[in-house]
């Protein structure tokens, strides 16, 4: 990556706003431009030195920059595609979002070939949403997966890999496809789980006694379920495989019920035993 790129930045929330803070603080760009439609995210975003210049006008906004992330969610993202196929073909840009086969599979039929679209998925981020919580170490030590298509030119790929890498990222490469389908059953599932369970609450919110008994194990359990709703109305509606991997768990819920219902010691004994040996070996492979 060279130092006098203009980088542009569609949606200034967590992870928008720490990608600003990570390239002013490694010195990686000459410029970073901010979009969004709220003019009050702009002006923070300016204030705080996120940004050095902000828009609310996306054609305006794609003439000033040479590199852009798409980091607005997921829908949003695919809408500013469109755009940049329109307005702009030739930009290099990447995204954030955690699901990659819809917006891939429409950068190659947009492109069909020579795209500078490369998909990015960080692992990074919090149940915190907002601008206001943007860290410029978000992503030093953390996986970005990139998602390449069909249609990614080459130059662009190594120009996203460098970008990310720049951040402090570790770079794996894989088909948007397949990072669909894991990251149904790595990320989530488990955010599925933990609003499902805040949802088990809901009438008994205002009963002193339950809340009384509501310890860590409740609290870690579901500390992802203050993850922003807009944000993950989108990723559930874009991952098809979340079907799939929710019927698995089904599955393993009705089993439990099964071993509860005959009262069965050695059966339940055994299915903890291997859900703990599973969690055990992810600390080690950490």
């Amino acid at each position: 990556m060279v130092q006098s790129q203009r980088i542009g930045i569609v949606g200034l929330g967590l992870l928008g706003g720490s990608i600003g803070l990570a390239l002013h603080k490694k010195a990686i760009a000459a410029e970073v431009c901010g979009f969004t439609r709220r003019r009050e995210t702009l002006e923070w975003a300016l204030n705080h030195k996120i940004i050095t210049e902000g828009f609310i006008d996306f054609s305006e906004f794609l003439k000033r920059i040479d590199f852009l992330v798409l980091a607005a969610p997921v829908l949003t993202n695919l809408h500013y595609l469109e755009e940049i196929h329109r307005l702009k073909p030739e930009l290099v840009c990447t995204d954030v979002g955690s699901t990659k086969e819809k917006i891939v599979k429409r950068a190659d039929q947009l492109w069909g070939e020579k795209s500078g679209f490369v998909g990015a998925h960080p692992i990074a981020g919090s149940e915190k949403s907002g601008i206001r919580y943007a860290c410029d170490d978000l992503f030093a030590d953390r996986i970005v997966i990139l998602t390449p298509g069909h249609s990614s030119r080459q130059g662009a790929v190594t120009q996203v890999r460098d970008f990310w890498q720049g951040l402090g990222g570790t770079i794996i490469t894989m088909d948007a496809a397949r990072h669909d389908v894991i990251v149904a059953r790595t990320s989530h599932l488990p955010h599925v789980a933990a609003f499902i369970l805040c949802r088990i609450l809901q009438d008994k919110i205002n009963d002193a006694d339950y809340l009384a008994c509501i310890g860590n194990g409740f609290r870690d359990a579901t500390r992802i379920a203050k993850s922003d709703a807009e944000v993950w109305t989108e990723i559930f509606l874009t991952n098809p495989s979340i079907a799939e991997v929710t019927e698995l768990f089904k599955k393993d819920l009705e089993f439990f019920m099964e071993l509860v219902r005959n009262k069965d010691y050695a059966g339940m004994r055994s299915f903890l035993e291997q859900a703990r040996k599973i969690r055990d070996a992810l600390d080690k492979e950490g």
